[in-house]
């Protein structure tokens, strides 16, 4: 067995070795033919070439593109020049880690050069553009720049790029926090590639699903779709798919707390890396920082150190442009690890530096987290405390994120369930056509065969009361169909209002709890911690959004309610819109004690404003406020 495993190995790496072999051999023959040519002959042969080498490093392919745009402009040949263009944006962005080059590179060309008429190359330009965007930080303008290659690609006629401009605008939206609207475009690009049969972008479909699981907190649910992916991409070795996975499983482990699990698919995805050849210099750099922080943080030093060994090979591809900031993060744990708690401080503070412009909340997160620890091992209490007031601040705000963006994802499984809803109706609304037009012929066949004996009239009566019964049973179809769809509206939007009201009510009484506790420690203590208590109890009282949260609230309990304020109004039109408000609440059975924090009054007012309302509706004193709202 060990005889035939070294034959087989030994084999393999001889047919990869003929392989680059025969590519070498046909670069080099195209260079001489180049060397020799002159005018479109030398365009054409340069554009080959450069398709030949494409992405690839080692072949120079940056510096014989670029020969093969400028060649292409000075002839004014506009398809070669804006093809290798495309195909370089894309080289810049998604394989060596610059996109901001590549984002000027696109600027400069669409401004300032011709365009090919070719729609299908336009929309190859734009949606690399786009990328370069995406990649630069440029979430907002990225977005609009993948919707112009969906129009191209849609005039093209170009299937594959359609799927991928709404698959990439997506992942666009998600980032933002769009998450519907991340969701129904990614249903969208996988039913394009279902209808075209594209199996390996299906793949990468689902990989951006369970990062949408993933950003609002359903972790279970991200690894489930994520293990499908790593087992399906592994398979049938689609490197980007499955690097991709792995790497954003990691990032999971980490959010997770699973130290051994982040390490364990950081590995995986650093051998599917080295294996792929194509994709090390894009992924090797981002897998090995993120290793040394991982490693540090274990305490597993002898790995890590032997992993920054590795990153100090080759430091100006793995320590600088979008990797320095991972090489800080790295390095700065890995002082701390190593009680060198200085050099730890100075890298900690410089990636914190670096994130706090972006406004990328999870990484400043993860730098005053740092920094926390830091401080605290260094014994600077005041700044370890600034530091955790931070963390837990930024920490609070994205759990409220994550839970909008549930709330989001709820809404988008709603709006599908609509969508086939919908589907079905307008489905029996084609079925009970269908019916009609059958009546219709079949009674035109009666006419013309009645004169033919009374039997056969009554045979095709009899066919028609069964047309009119299946007609009659299509309608009540239709009409269940309809008020369900009505009816599950109406349940999903009231359980998001109750679950904003309860909210809101939780957030208050947690701060007014701890108002209170504050409140009695001043007193037993001196002044300067005094001082420093009644700060920190205007900070905490700063949290009580009950207001803005509360007027948002009503806004949407508005929307929800405009066909109940319609009727009541109209029966009752002397009601205040206070009034009208607190009959919304009745109808949706919230309590009088949560109806009195929306309404930022004492309980015992709400039972009055009841009191009230009841007369204003002329309610019999047997008859329930409640039941008298929830029929109305």
């Amino acid at each position: 067995m060990r005889t035939i495993s070294l034959l087989l190995f030994f084999g393999m790496i001889s047919s990869l070795y003929s392989q680059k072999t025969d590519l070498e051999k046909s670069v080099a023959a195209l260079k001489i033919e180049i060397r020799q040519a002159e005018n479109e002959e030398r365009l054409i042969l340069l554009d080959s070439l450069s398709a030949l080498i494409q992405n690839k490093k080692e072949f120079e392919y940056d510096s014989i593109v670029r020969t093969t745009i400028d060649l292409a402009i000075e002839m004014d040949n506009p398809e070669i020049a804006a093809k290798n263009t495309s195909n370089l944006i894309f080289y810049l962005s998604n394989r060596v880690g610059r996109p901001k080059e590549a984002l000027t590179l696109f600027k400069d060309y669409v401004a300032n050069r011709k365009l090919p008429k070719d729609n299908e190359i336009l929309a190859n330009l734009y949606l690399n553009g786009a990328d370069s965007h995406y990649y630069s930080g440029k979430i907002d303008e990225s977005i609009e720049i993948y919707k112009i290659s969906e129009e191209y690609a849609l005039t093209a006629g170009d299937s594959i790029t359609y799927g991928a401009a709404k698959e990439y605008r997506s992942d666009a939206y998600a980032r933002l926090g769009f998450f519907t609207e991340a969701s129904i475009l990614l249903q969208e690009a996988e039913d394009i590639y279902f209808a075209i049969k594209d199996t390996t972008r299906l793949i990468l479909t689902q990989n951006s699903r369970a990062n949408l699981y993933s950003q609002i907190g359903f972790f279970k649910e991200a690894e489930e779709e994520r293990n499908e992916v790593i087992k399906m991409a592994a398979h049938s070795k689609y490197y980007p798919a499955l690097i991709s996975a792995l790497y954003n499983a990691a990032i999971d482990n980490y959010k997770t707390g699973d130290i051994s699990g982040r390490i364990e698919n950081l590995n995986e995805a650093l051998r599917y890396t080295r294996e792929s050849v194509e994709f090390v210099d894009l992924y090797e750099p981002r897998l090995l920082n993120r290793l040394l922080e991982a490693y540090s943080k274990a305490d597993s030093l002898h790995k890590a150190r032997a992993v920054l060994n590795e990153i100090q090979k080759i430091p100006e591809r793995n320590t600088t442009g979008v990797f320095k900031d991972m090489y800080l993060l790295g390095l700065a744990n890995y002082y701390l690890a190593n009680d060198d708690l200085n050099n730890a401080l100075s890298k900690g503070t410089e990636f914190l530096e670096n994130k706090l412009p972006t406004k990328n909340f999870e990484d400043i997160l993860v730098g005053h987290e740092l920094l926390f620890r830091v401080n605290e091992a260094l014994g600077n209490s005041k700044e370890a405390f600034y530091h955790y007031k931070e963390f837990d601040k930024i920490q609070d705000s994205i759990r409220s994120v994550q839970k909008a963006q549930a709330l989001s994802y709820y809404q988008t499984l709603y709006e599908s369930e609509k969508r086939d809803a919908t589907i079905r109706s307008q489905n029996a609304e084609i079925d009970l056509l269908d019916t009609k037009n059958k009546v219709q012929f079949q009674w035109m066949f009666i006419i013309a065969l009645v004169l033919l004996g009374a039997g056969a009239f009554y045979y095709f009566n009899s066919r028609k009361n069964k047309q009119e019964a299946e007609i009659a049973r299509n309608k009540r179809t239709l009409t269940e169909m309809k008020n369900d769809m009505l009816n599950k509206e109406i349940e999903y939007k009231k359980k998001d209002l109750v679950d904003f009201a309860f909210n809101i009510s939780q957030n208050q009484k947690w701060a007014k709890v701890l108002a209170e506790k504050l409140e009695k420690m001043k007193a037993a203590t001196g002044r300067v911690r005094a001082k420093k208590l009644d700060e920190l109890e205007k900070e905490i009282k700063n949290k009580i959004w009950v207001d803005d949260s509360s007027y948002d609230f009503h806004n949407r309990v508005e929307m929800l309610s405009r066909a109940f304020y319609e009727k009541l109004t109209k029966r009752y039109p002397d009601l205040t819109k206070t009034e009208i408000r607190l009959c919304s609440l009745i109808r949706m059975n919230i309590e009088n004690k949560e109806i009195a924090i929306l309404q930022n009054i004492e309980p015992s007012s709400v039972k009055k404003s009841r009191y009230r309302l009841r007369k204003k509706l002329n309610l019999d004193h047997e008859e329930d406020l409640d039941d008298f709202l929830q029929s109305f």
